[in-house]
């Protein structure tokens, strides 16, 4: 209580009953319940850590990788996934029950679209400085399966073919979707249901959608290429630094920004369509260097027009560079591989990486090699990464540089 008046005052229970939330966790923090999640003991625990550390002579970011080791290193994945999803479902940041929301609640169980739902979970615990979330959405699924925090279906697999129908809206939609068992993960929850009815597809379905689920792009973004209309290129080497690749001169004429997706704006833009053939979208393997130099440029057009991806945050894979277009690998081509899907590997970055070059769009450094290398000004780090120039249209909406980022000579 000494302690609270020099923070707050000489009436410092006034000031923390004021607000209910606070006076709940500090509470329960000081009546001894444990709970990684408090927000006080989250506060304790870190200024702790940062103040053991600034004792040892620990420099301004010794101290706050200390306090921030402190706020996630004790805890398992297993534990910030559950946390994180009953953080999304109390809280109300997941749609429920709408037309274009990424769950339906019927009976005992939440049915959550897959792609979106993935995309929340890991950008939630991106946010929360968690950097070991898997990049790969079967992976994601895998570890949401083995923590008991979804139930799997028939076969045993994760993910649900489900046909959900709003009475009240006259609509209906096939998803690929997450089930969990309300009573069991979020017993003291109520949850409204939904306005309809939801139709589990037989498991013979259920199979063929598991790998669909996890391979559809979202919104359509990525059109299907017919690799049959453009030449075959040889292979080129493999190798994260670049290697030269040879390319007709005719790759000059091809343009970017095109794309097959004709939905209108009734069309939800946060849902998963998995009810489209499944040939829709060739797979990645199937095409040839240039094809998938086209396809990743048109995802990075459309990631920067739309917004889909950050650009100059810490955690970017895009960045403005001396007035150009930095984009870091190989983590933009794994997120790419990631977003396609079909047909695709875990090595497949390369062949996007050999695309890339293929198409000769980027800019090379003044001693031939294919990859630049910026330096992060305060910690002296380098990300290497290529270089493109930007188009008007991506200037007009990313003119600004990157302040922390210095490009590096040669």
């Amino acid at each position: 209580m000494v302690f609270l008046m020099q923070l707050l005052g000489k009436d410092p229970m006034t000031a923390i009953t004021h607000d209910t939330m606070l006076f709940a966790q500090l509470s329960e923090y000081l009546s001894g319940h444990k709970d990684h999640d408090n927000v006080i003991e989250q506060i304790v625990r870190q200024a702790d850590a940062a103040s053991v550390a600034q004792d040892l002579g620990a420099s301004k970011d010794g101290i706050n990788d200390a306090a921030k080791r402190a706020r996630f290193g004790n805890n398992s994945l297993a534990e910030q996934l559950h946390t994180t999803m009953t953080y999304l479902l109390t809280e109300k940041k997941i749609l429920l029950n709408k037309k274009g929301g990424e769950g339906f609640v019927y009976g005992d169980h939440l049915y959550l679209i897959c792609k979106p739902i993935a995309d929340t979970i890991r950008t939630t615990l991106l946010d929360r400085g968690i950097s070991s979330v898997p990049s790969s959405n079967s992976k994601l699924f895998n570890e949401l399966q083995q923590n008991n925090i979804i139930r799997p279906n028939e076969q045993g697999l994760a993910i649900w073919s489900c046909q959900i129908n709003l009475t009240d809206m006259n609509w209906h939609q096939t998803f690929t979707c997450l089930c969990i068992h309300l009573p069991s993960f979020l017993p003291d929850v109520a949850f409204t249901p939904m306005v309809g009815d939801i139709v589990v597809l037989p498991p013979e379905d259920t199979a063929d959608s598991e790998t669909e689920a996890l391979n559809t792009a979202p919104d359509n973004a990525l059109a299907p290429i017919k690799s049959e209309a453009l030449s075959t290129y040889p292979d080129s080497a493999h190798a994260e630094l670049g290697t030269e690749t040879d390319c007709d001169d005719e790759l000059t004429a091809l343009v970017l920004g095109q794309s097959s997706t004709d939905s209108s704006p009734e069309v939800d833009s946060s849902v998963e369509v998995v009810n489209a053939p499944a040939e829709v979208i060739t797979p990645l393997s199937d095409l040839s260097p240039v094809d998938v130099g086209i396809a990743f440029f048109n995802w990075v057009e459309m990631s920067l027009k739309g917004g889909i991806h950050p650009v100059n945050t810490r955690d970017a894979f895009f960045h403005i560079v001396d007035g150009k277009l930095f984009i870091v690998s190989p983590t933009a081509m794994r997120t790419f591989v990631d977003e396609y899907g079909v047909g695709c590997k875990d090595d497949s970055y390369l062949d996007v990486q050999d695309g890339i070059q293929c198409m000769n769009k980027h800019i090379k450094t003044a001693s031939g090699r294919n990859l630049h290398v910026v330096t992060v000004t305060r910690s002296q780090t380098t990300i290497n990464g290529y270089l493109v120039e930007l188009s008007d249209d991506i200037k007009a909406i990313h003119a600004t540089n990157n302040a922390v980022l210095t490009m590096n000579e040669g």
